[in-house]
C-alpha cells in the first residue's frame, strides 16, 4: 500500500490488492492528517497483538473496525458487507501511514493549543500520554515515537 497526498492537499492511497482498500480508506478517511486517530490506531493494534487485550475496537466516521489477534474486520458505515484483513497487514499499514503522516509538512494555518512549541506529531503523543495516563506502547519502537521525551 502507498500512500501520497495530492495538490489539492488531500490523501489518497494506492494498492494493488483489492482486498485491501478498506484499510486504505479507513487510513485515509478516518485518520486524515491526525496523529492523535493515527497514534489510537497503533494502540489498538498492539493492544489486540500483544495480548494485553483480546478484542478491541475502532470507531471512526466512516468505518467501524473490530480486531483480534488474528484480523481486523471493517465495516463502512451505512456501506457495503463488511471486510476482513490479516492483522499483520494491518500493524504493517497503520505504521506505514504514521510513517506518511511524518513526511507531510505542517499546515501553517493551523493553531495548537497544547504543546505548540513542539512539533505536531510530539504534542499528540504527549497529550495522548497525558489523557490515557500511561506511556504509549510504541514508544521507542517506531521513527517519531521516540522511547524517551520531550518533556
Amino acid at each position: 500500500m502507498h500512500f501520497y497526498q495530492c495538490s489539492d492537499r488531500s490523501i489518497k492511497f494506492r494498492t494493488e490488492d483489492p482486498e485491501l482498500v478498506d484499510l486504505g480508506l479507513w487510513l485515509t478517511f478516518d485518520m486524515g492528517f491526525s496523529f492523535d486517530c493515527c497514534l489510537d490506531a497503533l494502540c489498538v493494534v498492539d493492544d489486540v497483538l500483544s495480548g494485553r487485550s483480546e478484542t478491541a475496537g475502532y470507531d471512526g466516521n466512516d468505518y467501524e473496525v473490530s480486531m483480534s489477534n488474528l484480523a481486523a474486520v471493517f465495516t463502512h458505515i451505512g456501506g457495503p458487507p463488511p471486510t476482513s484483513c490479516p492483522m499483520p497487514t494491518v500493524k504493517s499499514a497503520v505504521e506505514e501511514y504514521w510513517r506518511f503522516l511524518l513526511t507531510l509538512p505542517q499546515n501553517p494555518q493551523v493553531i495548537r493549543s497544547y504543546r505548540p512549541e513542539l512539533p505536531s506529531h510530539l504534542a499528540a503523543l504527549l497529550w495522548w500520554e497525558e489523557y490515557r495516563e500511561r506511556p504509549h506502547p510504541y514508544r521507542g519502537r517506531l521513527e517519531g515515537i521516540p522511547a524517551q521525551g520531550p518533556e
